[in-house]
């Protein structure tokens, strides 16, 4: 589940031409200055494409945060919450997500 999960979010929608509503919206924002409203839409797109394509689990919690001391490379860092619907087992993953910062 983990390692579908990491796919889902490493794939930017329209990258796979046999399936181009499949992945998450966040690669739309690399360009996007670290502030709230852009924390605001990872955290949207994340969960967003986690509840689409990914039905064997329900998302619990998604946090994303950055470290001041990687703001400077434009780190986010997406802690994701999920129960899996099977064994009601509640995991954790972390996702890194890197902007380009404006030179």
């Amino acid at each position: 589940i983990d390692q579908a999960i990491l796919t889902i979010l490493s794939t930017g929608i329209g990258h796979l031409v046999m399936r181009p509503d499949f992945g998450c919206k966040i690669h739309d924002l690399a360009f996007a200055p670290i502030n709230a409203q852009t924390l605001g839409l990872v955290q949207r797109y994340v969960e967003e494409a986690i509840g689409w394509w990914e039905p064997r689990v329900d998302v619990v919690d998604i946090e994303v945060t950055t470290d001041s001391s990687l703001r400077a490379v434009g780190q986010l860092i997406i802690n994701i919450r999920y129960r899996v619907k099977a064994t009601q087992d509640t995991r954790s993953l972390v996702y890194p997500f890197y902007l380009i910062n404006e030179e």
